[in-house]
């Protein structure tokens, strides 16, 4: 008799099991997508966004007051994120050649994709070709770092978009 419980308990829990798992994970984002004319802005700390003197490649991404430089966060039919500055849409944000840096690059050039992690509740960033993440220091017009998640003491790596 109890064993015949247990079995009918097992199923239906089974049986909940999918439903409630589709019900708590996020939806993917759809390919092609865009969210238009936002800040990227960091989580804790002093909530800096990312911002630049100018728009050439190879300048430094780096810590500014709100609102910062404006984006278009592009998901891309690849599954990747492009950070395209709204008033030059050919230029993204991406790792330096070195991966040590956060700089502006074309972008159609090199790294540029990125990968978007929500499991804290934020975003964190990590790019596709150096597969570390987009990291700040908390201090005002310090570049952005590429570091492994938690490599650095004091370092950010949960970002919001911001209207």
């Amino acid at each position: 008799m109890i064993r015949n419980v247990v079995r009918a308990v097992t199923a239906l829990l089974a049986a909940l099991a999918v439903p409630a798992a589709m019900f708590v994970a996020p939806l993917p984002a759809s390919a092609n997508t865009t969210i238009p004319n936002v800040s990227v802005r960091e989580t804790f700390g002093h909530n800096f966004c990312l911002g630049s003197d100018n728009l050439d490649s190879f300048t430094a991404v780096v810590e500014r007051d709100c609102p910062g430089r404006k984006f278009n966060v592009e998901f891309t039919d690849t599954g990747f994120v492009k950070l395209r500055f709204r008033s030059s849409t050919s230029q993204c944000v991406a790792a330096s050649n070195n991966f040590q840096n956060v700089v502006i690059h074309p972008c159609d050039g090199a790294n540029v994709d990125w990968i978007t992690d929500t499991s804290t509740g934020h975003t964190r960033f990590i790019n596709r070709q150096a597969g570390t993440l987009l990291s700040g220091h908390n201090r005002l017009n310090s570049q952005f770092f590429m570091d492994c998640a938690g490599c650095t003491s004091g370092e950010l790596q949960n970002f919001d978009l911001a209207t």
